[in-house]
């Protein structure tokens, strides 16, 4: 059987458009394209709304009953067996998590579940991508639809990255055939090798990334090469003149706005979960990017980190796990654009994590630790990596919090531990640290 006949019916959430992130769009989309599919559903379906068009503002559950459900058994019965082989029996929900409505989420998955588990027709199928949001993730765990489901986690473990090169070569290929300035690019060896590595490497493993910027790029009003320029300089960290009159990352920003105000939104408010933030972010070594270590560095249980980052599994891995390898292993953005988000407050605005101030929180968080380290009560809970770090690194992030005030008073008001500073930060060779000695006097 050829592939294409296969699928049934797709729909594709987006929160970019209104009418594709409305989860009640969804099984009428299904019963239309059903008609259009199956030329003798269309007939069936058009009879039932015809005797009662209020089906139409029905539910959600009603409307795939009668609709699609009750259409597919009458084909079912009346077909023969030969033909019942040729029916096509995939559906295809992409971006479940785009739908603007997380109880309709809900709503969908359960309606599905519930498809799944009646007399279905035929050997109906659904196939569902999403962000592993903590709404959506915890209804597929849920006993009832986990036993009917298989997840396929599309990590590093599936090489995104030769699949992304494969799409940007072929649209590049689309835009200089299509674009106005093709017959111009067609000419040149634009783009350079060397650029859509560049491109591969800053997605991440992420199409999103990806299409974002090609998006961009391709923008009938700019040369093509200019975006592309734009996008490289930002990426590579180069000087540009160039004025932006748009952002590239549009679509991207919009996407992190709303993971992170929906996170936010079941938290107390931002400053929760910013401390990690600044220590994935700041911190001079990823020896304590660990559960256990930001925990300890932190001063916060150790629950308390994975259960403010629940939200985030979308951009952010956590380990899931409670147990020791779990613990150990380190938190990492997922999306190596969402650091440069958080840094542009051009881009974040509310969410926006200013460097000086960052360092200025985790230079308090080494000397608290550090005076930790010293007392007997704390020292031995204190993780060795989270010690080590505070001693070596305390007097950078004074140094790159432009000297704070706060910092400072700290270490006048504690001039043996601010001894015991200084001796370490020699040790370890901080130079940068005399400027700090000076004003302690």
């Amino acid at each position: 059987m050829p592939h294409e006949s296969k699928l049934l019916s797709s729909f594709f959430f987006s929160r970019m458009d209104a009418r594709r992130s409305d989860g009640n769009r969804l099984v009428p989309t299904f019963a239309y394209q059903l008609a259009l599919k199956i030329p003798e559903a269309g007939s069936v379906i058009i009879g039932r709304i015809s005797d009662d068009i209020s089906i139409l503002q029905s539910t959600m559950a009603v409307q795939m009953t009668d609709l699609v459900l009750a259409t597919l058994r009458r084909l079912e019965t009346g077909a023969k067996k030969s033909q019942v082989s040729h029916i096509p029996y995939l559906v295809v929900i992409d971006g479940l998590d785009e739908c603007s409505d997380s109880s309709m989420q809900s709503q969908i998955i359960k309606v599905i579940s519930d498809t799944l588990t009646s007399e279905k027709p035929f050997d109906l199928r659904f196939l569902i991508t999403s962000r592993p949001e903590s709404s959506i993730a915890d209804i597929f765990y849920s006993r009832s639809v986990h036993e009917m489901t298989a997840h396929i986690v599309l990590d590093n473990h599936y090489n995104p990255d030769k699949d992304i090169h494969t799409y940007l070569q072929s649209e590049f290929s689309t835009l200089k055939r299509e674009h106005a300035l093709g017959p111009l690019l067609s000419d040149e060896a634009w783009p350079s090798p060397e650029d859509i590595d560049t491109l591969v490497g800053s997605s991440s493993g992420q199409f999103i990334y990806a299409a974002t910027v090609m998006r961009y790029i391709k923008n009938h009003h700019r040369d093509p090469r200019e975006g592309l320029s734009v996008i490289i300089n930002n990426e590579t960290g180069r000087e540009t003149s160039e004025t932006l009159t748009d952002s590239p990352y549009t679509e991207l920003d919009a996407m992190y706005h709303h993971v992170l105000s929906t996170a936010v939104a079941r938290m107390e408010s931002y400053d929760s979960i910013m401390p990690t933030f600044q220590v994935l972010l700041f911190t001079f070594s990823k020896d304590i990017h660990s559960t256990n270590d930001i925990s300890a560095f932190l001063a916060m249980e150790q629950n308390q980190v994975r259960r403010l980052l629940a939200d985030l599994h979308s951009i952010i891995f956590i380990p899931i796990s409670s147990d020791a390898i779990s613990e150990s292993q380190n938190i990492i953005f997922l999306h190596a654009p969402f650091s440069k988000y958080l840094k542009d407050s051009s881009r974040s605005r509310q969410f926006h994590i200013a460097e000086d101030k960052a360092h200025a929180h985790l230079g308090h968080y080494c000397f608290a630790r550090i005076l930790e380290y010293q007392s007997d009560l704390g020292s031995p809970a204190l993780s060795y990596h989270v010690w080590d770090y505070s001693r070596q690194f305390y007097f950078l992030h004074i140094k790159r919090s432009k000297f704070d005030d706060t910092l400072l008073n700290e270490l006048r008001n504690n001039p043996l531990v601010s001894q015991h500073i200084l001796s370490s930060m020699f040790k370890f060779n901080f130079y940068e640290g005399d400027s700090v000695n000076c004003v302690l006097l």
